[in-house]
């Protein structure tokens, strides 16, 4: 009688969804980093990288967009971070940094990033993209079944948010009732009393 063949060892099989997630777990902030931002009252968010057209269709509503033609289909298609993003949810917009230009708003953001720098913290302050504002009011629902910029504190308030593309040096975008994103153009010298700007808090360290 023949020996039996012995099969040798299965690789096991490696999902998409668990690659995402090891390639995730290097943008999360560290367990130090997390204790501390949510002591100080901030709620963190994963951002997946997702444009706003592919938010929409895992369940974001949307009912209107009025955005410059010409950037339409970038803007809709642009992706957001692929991290976690700390923010305040009760001051997502930085208090008296509308009426100001933009290299004004700037110099607030450092000041932040100064402030996490002197405690030892390994976090970047950043400006948004139109992406990661859609992303964060989307992910905000998922935490809490409201859109964040639908809560009347926000109502007709605008952020200012990084350029979508090296032709312009910043938009302004605001979700009117959550659910309806209006964004328009504006110069760096430009300045207005219902334009702020929303600190972002992000990982800076890449673990591997």
């Amino acid at each position: 009688m023949a020996p039996e063949k012995r099969q040798p060892p299965s690789t096991p099989q490696i999902t998409e969804a668990a690659l995402v997630n090891e390639m995730f777990k290097r943008f999360e902030f560290s367990a130090r980093d997390r204790e501390s931002l949510r002591d100080a009252g901030m709620l963190i968010l994963p951002l997946s990288g997702q444009s706003i057209n592919q938010l929409k269709e895992n369940g974001m509503r949307l009912r209107e967009v009025h955005v410059p033609k010409p950037l339409e289909k970038k803007i809709l298609e642009s992706q957001s971070r692929f991290c976690e993003v700390a923010m305040d949810p009760h001051n997502f917009l930085l208090a008296k940094s509308n009426d100001l230009t933009l290299p004004e708003q700037e110099e607030m953001i450092k000041a932040l990033q100064k402030q996490y720098t002197e405690k030892g913290m390994d976090v970047e302050v950043v400006k948004g993209s139109i992406a990661d504002i859609a992303a964060i009011n989307f992910a905000y629902f998922g935490k809490t079944g409201r859109y964040l910029l639908g809560e009347s504190k926000y109502q007709y308030r605008e952020i200012r948010t990084a350029p979508i593309d090296d032709k312009h040096v910043s938009h302004a975008v605001t979700f009117c009732l959550g659910d309806v994103l209006q964004v328009r153009n504006v110069d760096k010298d430009y300045f207005y009393n219902r334009l702020y700007v929303a600190p972002l808090v992000v990982p800076t360290s890449r673990k591997k």
